[in-house]
């Protein structure tokens, strides 16, 4: 949480932009969504002449969807959270604002030695070229939760590679009551693009790659690519692993699964899931050929349908 919070402050000290109301929509709810709440509280408490406005849209799929919908009839918010695969897609559209010139300008801009103090991982992540369109939000790392309990008791040692995940999955998944379905599964997987780029990662692969002119191209078609995927088949085909396309924390707290890869994000709801019922733990992903995983979580972004004094008047009043 406290890294949490020091990348909102940073966030919001670069990137509120209004002369009285700023619209912020985002999808933090929960604990992180209490924390943002004080935060805008207590911002819009000290500076009488902004009202910054948090709006929770639901959850990032909603947010996601509701960006797109309001792109196409011109109805945006003044800020808005925003992973880089989606501020790709509307920049298509010009219509997320160019930050450059905010700051580095010598009155409400920010240093170059502050900048460069953000992990350049998170400022490449939020630069197209040389124009940088977002800042860091909340930011995590991918870790792999694990049911102490239930490994203690199987005499099961946290997995550090692939074949010991392989391993473990098969170990602790049992069919209790013999009707050819798992009763608990050892592992967990979401079939998303994320749990993809995690395990294409993990194995050396890439989605994307420049080219020798420079140029990005896809390099999804790949032996990596192959293995990742015959990977996932094979935990599915031996019956070692379950998977869903929703969160996992509820199913790990009911022992249902016993080990999955997530984000520390979901710290709060795998306490909350487990709780009174089983001790859980949580390690590094396993090594395949390296333990490279992307940086998950969102940036702010602005869009240019927002007035430049207002722009301009949020930047000088800095949160």
């Amino acid at each position: 949480m406290k890294r949490l919070l020091i990348a909102l402050l940073l966030v919001l000290s670069v990137s509120f932009f209004a002369a009285t109301k700023v619209v912020f929509w985002h999808a933090m709810g929960g604990a992180q969504g209490e924390t943002l709440n004080q935060i805008v509280k207590a911002f819009n408490e000290s500076h009488p002449d902004i009202v910054v406005e948090a709006v929770y849209i639901g959850n990032y799929n909603a947010l996601q969807q509701k960006l797109l919908a309001g792109a196409q009839a011109g109805q945006l918010p003044t800020i808005s959270q925003a992973y880089a695969n989606w501020t790709a897609k509307l920049l298509q559209s010009k219509i997320v604002e160019p930050l450059n010139k905010y700051m580095n300008d010598p009155k409400i801009g920010i240093t170059k030695e502050e900048w460069e103090d953000v992990f350049k991982a998170f400022r490449d992540n939020c630069t197209w070229g040389n124009t940088v369109y977002a800042v860091p939000f909340n930011k995590s790392l991918y870790i792999m939760y694990y049911n102490a309990t239930a490994l203690s008791a199987a005499g099961i040692s946290v997995p550090k590679s692939i074949n010991e995940l392989l391993y473990a999955a098969k170990a602790l998944t049992k069919d209790k009551n013999k009707d050819g379905k798992p009763d608990v599964y050892g592992f967990a997987f979401r079939t998303t693009v994320d749990t993809f780029q995690i395990f294409l990662m993990m194995r050396g692969g890439e989605i994307v790659k420049k080219d020798k002119s420079g140029k990005y191209v896809s390099a999804i078609d790949s032996p990596e690519t192959r293995e990742v995927l015959s990977f996932f088949k094979k935990l599915l085909d031996d019956k070692v692993a379950f998977a869903q396309g929703g969160y996992l924390n509820d199913i790990f707290g009911q022992g249902t699964v016993l080990m999955y890869i997530d984000t520390i994000a979901g710290r709060t709801y795998v306490e909350q899931s487990t709780k009174g019922k089983s001790q859980w733990a949580w390690a590094p992903v396993p090594v395949w050929k390296t333990r490279n995983v992307p940086f998950a979580g969102t940036d702010i972004i602005m869009f240019s349908t927002a007035k430049e004094d207002d722009q301009r008047d949020t930047q000088h009043n800095k949160w």
